[in-house]
């Protein structure tokens, strides 16, 4: 099927391509599937507003681009084939089959000239790579910054260094350092100002639009590996750090949490049922938070039990119904679709092959099942199609699932290029795509990502 639009520009007429299917950041000629980089030169009048393609054997692209802030990217050119091209508002093309050179000008003419695009479907279950991180790291974070549609990695073992992945070139770019070395801490975005970076004694507020740390408050007391969740009850944001432990000539587990409020910017600490580490934590639409598993600790102890933080009470209350196994390093997503948290593998003295699924409306659990790998210390992501994406695990995983809520069954996806566990995965919603990042394997710690089209 082919389409055409006209689009007037400053009386400049460019013509723009509208397909349905936008991704972000790759820029791939098939068959060859060469990956290609791109530089761009704008002109306001649009009289020569150039986009230029190379690919990395040397055949280059030329495709007249026109670029009015940042809202929409035009193509023209004289066809003489069939050609498909993939857009999106911040000028990344994607090249999905072979084809000649393109005009590189846009003509001075007052007659609307027409050009058809074929549509052809985006690319899919594939891993990406991406350039990798300025350090290998471990015990990191990363946040997604919807404004600017880039990435923030934070700290890790020995590090107090920040740097943003950039999806359009796929690269990092290094952003200074926190007030102090973090691993195994929190990040969290609670408005466009502001990342809560959370971990040791203190916490960074960090503006990622401004790209500089506000300030620096303390914490109720020193935490490591806690579990964050965000809520909005009312307008007023909460963030919610639970458990986790630290060193003082032996390691303390915690059975507090502290919990941050927007907008006075201070901490204050409150009790759970029972010391808590590796477990979850997951915000539920209506303000509420479930925190389940992990370990207290008490001669290795691993948990099955829940609690619930109460936002419109704030209190903590235990929950009855348990997980159908004790779990460690494990995760919980909440799936919209079935209201429901997908907790999923984790650890005892082996990995775990299990889920169970725990409704949010009834608060019981309704479903447990089997997943198709042992896997823990993976993550979980939930998919813009409301799927949720199972990637990596001790010791050193590359195999992917994917959970279908629709038909409680998961299937097998495409492997990571490398094996990989405690790494962090982050969907970029811009694109739909989920950058994995870090981590460890056999090999070490890691400094290479890539980024997986569903």
């Amino acid at each position: 099927m082919f389409l055409a639009l006209l689009v007037l520009l400053k009386s400049c007429l460019v013509l723009a391509v509208n397909i349905s299917h936008i991704q972000y950041g790759i820029y791939v000629p098939q068959p060859t599937s060469v990956a290609v980089s791109f530089t761009m030169q704008f002109s306001i009048d649009c009289n020569e507003c150039l986009c230029t393609a190379t690919s990395s054997n040397t055949t280059s692209y030329a495709v007249v681009n026109c670029q009015k802030d940042a809202h929409w990217c035009s193509f023209y050119s004289v066809l003489t084939s069939n050609y498909s091209i993939q857009w999106n508002v911040q000028g990344s093309v994607y090249f999905l089959q072979s084809f000649p050179m393109l005009s590189t000008s846009i003509p001075q003419t007052s007659q609307p000239t027409t050009m058809y695009v074929s549509t052809q479907a985006p690319l899919s279950n594939v891993w990406i790579q991406t350039n990798n991180m300025s350090v290998p790291r471990i015990g990191h974070t990363s946040t997604y910054i919807p404004e600017t549609g880039n990435v923030l990695i934070a700290g890790g073992e020995n590090q107090s260094s920040l740097e943003l992945f950039i999806p359009s070139n796929r690269s990092f770019i290094t952003k200074g350092s926190m007030t102090a070395i973090r691993a195994y801490h929190s990040a969290d975005r609670l408005n466009t100002n502001l990342v809560l970076i959370a971990g040791g004694t203190t916490a960074d507020l960090y503006d990622p639009i401004n790209e500089v740390i506000n300030m620096t408050v303390n914490m109720s007391r020193y935490r490591i590996r806690q579990k964050s969740s965000v809520v909005n009850i009312s307008g007023t944001v909460k963030t919610v750090l639970s458990g986790g432990n630290y060193y003082a000539g032996s390691l303390v587990y915690l059975s507090s949490v502290d919990i941050f409020d927007v907008p006075s910017n201070t901490f204050t600490m409150k009790n759970i049922s029972t010391p808590r580490f590796y477990h979850t934590s997951t915000a539920l639409p209506n303000g509420n938070i479930v925190i389940a598993g992990g370990s207290d600790a008490t001669g290795g102890n691993i948990l099955d039990t829940l609690e619930m933080y109460n936002s419109s009470t704030n209190s903590f209350v235990t929950l009855t119904p348990r997980m159908s196994y004790t779990r460690y390093y494990f995760t919980a997503t909440y799936i919209p679709s079935i209201r429901s948290i997908l907790f999923a593998g984790g650890y005892i003295s082996a990995n775990l092959n299990s889920y169970d699924l725990f409704n949010v409306t009834t608060m019981q659990f309704v479903r447990n099942g089997t997943l198709r790998y042992a896997r823990s210390t993976h993550t979980a992501t939930l998919l813009q199609d409301g799927r949720v994406l199972l990637a990596g695990g001790y010791p050193q995983m590359n195999q992917v699932e994917i959970f279908d809520p629709s038909t409680f069954t998961t299937s097998i996806a495409a492997n990571l290029s490398i094996g990989r566990c405690y790494h962090t995965a982050t969907l970029l919603t811009h694109s739909s795509q989920v950058l994995v990042c870090g981590g460890q394997n056999t090999v070490g710690y890691l400094a290479s990502c890539e980024l997986y089209a569903s």
